[in-house]
């Protein structure tokens, strides 16, 4: 199985310029290009370890899953929630509106009788999908202070383990 994620960023950085420079106790604007990298940089970072989403976007997932059973169905969790609406489903290139879909802010769908490519026994399976802004304080706080570390070291030196400890309630494990 291998996939591809998508995002296109629909809604704002959870921690803004503003709050930020107030947190790191600058006032000159020479930095605002690099705060702002770092802020976005430690958003995707987290939204990475923790498996969900912190900032609304449109997520594209494309994914060659194995069908062992044409007859069947197949079942796609979705990555990256607070899912907020499904857009657009394809299989193998067509728009298909037969899946079922489940959850409240993590959406599971199941397609069923799935089609192959060329008599193989895998088919192309695309979803477009939108999630919601939700951001906890305590991420917020995780991401302060990991744009507060990387201004501060400006190198490239792995973050403390420390600082993912804030993010540690709201990892999903797939």
């Amino acid at each position: 199985m291998s996939f591809e994620i998508r995002t296109t960023i629909t809604g704002k950085e959870p921690v803004q310029l503003v709050d930020m420079k107030l947190y790191l106790r600058t006032d000159y604007t020479t930095d605002d290009s690099l705060i702002i990298a770092l802020i976005t940089a430690a958003r995707e970072q987290a939204e990475k370890f923790c498996n969900r989403s912190f900032v609304a976007q449109t997520i594209e997932y494309n994914r060659v899953v194995t069908v062992w059973d044409a007859a069947n169905y197949t079942v796609i969790t979705l990555p990256y929630p607070s899912h907020l609406a499904i857009t657009e489903v394809k299989v193998n290139g067509d728009v298909i509106t037969t899946y079922t879909k489940k959850g409240l802010d993590q959406f599971t769908i199941t397609i069923p009788g799935v089609e192959l490519i060329d008599d193989s026994t895998t088919c192309e399976i695309y979803v477009k999908y939108t999630t919601q802004d939700y951001c906890p304080d305590l991420v917020k706080i995780a991401i302060k202070n990991m744009v507060k570390e990387m201004a501060e070291n400006r190198n490239d030196k792995m973050l403390l383990p420390n600082l993912y400890n804030y993010l540690a309630a709201y990892k999903l494990y797939a």
